[in-house]
């Protein structure tokens, strides 16, 4: 995770972010070139719009009918669907919001609302058709004032996320015109910016060679201490993947430089923004240090980074790299002192599990901690392979778990986790139509056959699903449950879960272990660039149950609790279902072994025939 990224795994928590953004961008940036003067208005218009109640809402609307041309109540109108769709998942307030974005793009293309991020049609899949209406007025727009550089900028911002070829192209025109203008320059960096991080190897390093070229003369541009510092900002990362080491250095002591001799207007104003730099200098520079042999200095370097001014500031997230870097040279105990001070800083409940998860992992000697790093292809010998047959493969383990250990088994060898069927062909399913047939009210995946194979180690299990997960995802960008399986360890029903609420009530006592399988969706939002970009993944967690269904650290099961995402997990979805590997240990499954099993169905979980049990033979 690069400073200045957050990951969240459920879409509704976007608009969070984006509100944080938009009141960043009123604070920090209202006076750049970047902003016209009145796009604090626009931001404070989509804040209000946000706290609204849904008669005012209704008032607004009756007054556009009236006049039309009232951009601030219709700037109100999209904080307020935009809220709503995301946080009660409205598809009539998604065809409201595309209907005022649609009406802008129509008449007002030069606004100044016409450049936010409020008005992008690229969050969720379904607004691919308003998506294209809206492409198709740009165009046109464009094609009669091919030299207007506002429409050529509103232009390129509406594309940024889902034709970013386009987006350049605009962009490049509008320097063309103007070519002593900052603001063409710096839009093309952020633009480069987005999709070299998407890339590996000579094609990052290149992407990012243009990146740097780029804000290099936005910075030449432009007059001003805080317009400097915006593009200051952006430099050191620029040139640290595209390997010009010496000016990654340099600009980052220009950035701090810079950063401490704006600290009064930076602060409290923009908190943000001094701290993002904070972070984002001290880290580049210790990720050089690394790569020149000076852990030393490096470690100076990451404990810099976590001590920003105050407590409860808006800390842009520990850096997982330069952290995971060190980590594996020996420097634990740095390591352990940054997480530490990060605890000052980054202090909601949720981002304190996670550190405190990452100090446990640490203290016990594991060197692969931070499963959300992620290294280019000139760190790429400090990262492990993805998992293949007979690979050796490690996972992260929940504190107070009794697997918290290191597991280095390999994988059978018939075995390829990729979610397809031909690695089952010459075995039988234990289970066939899985809980009730169809997609239920939920429209969710239908388990169609469920196979199950072990060795000494692992418990093998593949579920053949219709749809497909992506299939799946590609219908609805939402988190879920694909199914639950109980299994009862010791075969007594005196023992277990005995007191479960909720759906499960009754149908599960007597079971010691559950092994969750759920979809995910990983939402990455760069807080600078404000843009946003979801990832949809398959995964599960295996863990003992107390007598409420709940996860017991003192369960004689082990229990594998997963936190973030990671590519190397054991589970993997494919065009005929979802294949995983559970460690039998996890479970408290030995080999031999004779086991009732109970699968409940996610798409039918409210239903008697959800439920299906049967009796699993391990081998």
């Amino acid at each position: 995770m690069k400073g200045g990224d957050v990951m969240w795994t459920e879409p509704e928590r976007f608009f969070t972010c984006l509100i944080a953004l938009l009141a960043v961008s009123a604070c920090a940036w209202a006076e750049t070139r970047r902003y016209p003067k009145d796009s604090r208005a626009v931001t404070l218009a989509l804040l209000e719009g946000r706290r609204m109640s849904e008669q005012h809402a209704e008032s607004l609307e009756e007054n556009l009918k009236a006049d039309p041309n009232d951009l601030t109540s219709r700037t109100k109108l999209l904080g307020y669907y935009l809220g709503r769709a995301i946080k009660s998942k409205s598809d009539a307030a998604r065809k409201a919001r595309r209907s005022h974005i649609l009406w802008i793009v129509r008449h007002r293309p030069d606004a100044t609302i016409a450049e936010d991020v409020a008005i992008q049609l690229s969050v969720w899949e379904e607004d691919w058709q308003a998506y294209g209406e809206g492409k198709r007025l740009w165009l046109a727009h464009i094609e009669k004032q091919k030299r207007n550089t506002k429409l050529l900028g509103n232009a390129a911002k509406f594309f940024f996320t889902k034709d970013k070829d386009l987006a350049e192209k605009l962009l490049k025109r509008a320097k063309q015109v103007e070519p002593e203008n900052a603001a063409w320059p710096e839009k093309l960096g952020f633009l480069y910016e987005l999709r070299y991080r998407d890339l590996e190897g000579n094609q990052r390093q290149a992407l990012a060679l243009k990146t740097l070229k780029e804000f290099e003369e936005a910075l030449s541009l432009t007059e001003g201490s805080t317009g400097r510092y915006n593009v200051l900002l952006h430099l050191p990362e620029a040139a640290f993947y595209a390997q010009q080491f010496d000016s990654a250095c340099n600009f980052s002591v220009k950035l701090l430089d810079q950063a401490h001799e704006l600290d009064e207007e930076l602060q409290p104003a923009g908190i943000w923004s001094y701290v993002d730099a904070i972070n984002r200098a001290n880290v580049i520079l210790g990720r050089v240090a690394v790569r020149r042999g000076q852990l030393d200095n490096a470690k100076q370097f990451l404990l810099r980074a976590a001590k920003i001014k105050g407590t409860g500031t808006f800390f842009p997230g520990p850096d997982t790299e330069l952290a995971q870097e060190l980590l594996e040279g020996g420097q634990r105990a740095a390591v352990l002192e940054y997480v530490n001070l990060c605890t000052k800083v980054w202090t909601d409940q949720r981002n304190l599990q996670s550190l405190n998860r990452w100090t446990a992992l640490i203290k016990a000697g594991e060197t692969r901690v931070f499963p959300s790093a992620t290294a280019s292809d000139m760190d790429r010998t400090r990262v492990a392979p993805k998992t293949q047959p007979g690979a050796s493969i490690s996972w992260p383990q929940a504190p107070g778990s009794r697997a918290a250990r290191k597991i280095d088994a390999p994988l059978a060898s018939w075995i390829k986790l990729d979610g397809s069927a031909d690695d089952w062909a010459d075995k039988t399913p234990l289970i066939q139509e899985a809980g009730a047939p169809g997609r239920g009210d939920f429209n969710e995946i239908d388990v169609k056959e469920v196979y199950f194979a072990n060795d000494q180690n692992y418990l093998y299990v593949f579920l053949r699903c219709s749809p497909s997960v992506q299939e799946r995802f590609a219908e609805k960008q939402r988190s879920g449950t694909l199914c639950n399986l109980y299994f009862d360890v010791d075969n007594d029903l005196t023992t277990g879960c005995r007191n479960a609420v909720g759906f499960d009530y009754g149908k599960i006592s007597g079971y010691e272990a559950k092994l969750l399988i759920y979809l995910g969706v990983q939402m990455k939002v760069n807080l600078w660039t404000r843009q946003a970009k979801m990832t949809f993944y398959v995964a599960y967690d295996a863990f003992g149950l107390d007598s409420n269904d709940g996860f017991s650290s003192e369960s004689a099961v082990g229990g594998r609790l997963w936190e973030i995402y990671d590519e190397h997990w054991p589970i993997k979805d494919g065009p005929d279902g979802v294949e995983l590997a559970v460690p039998l240990t996890d479970l408290g499954l030995k080999p031999d072994q004779v086991v009732r099993l109970l699968l409940a169905e996610s798409a039918h979980i409210f239903d008697k025939e959800g439920y299906t049990s049967a009796v699993l033979k391990l081998r």
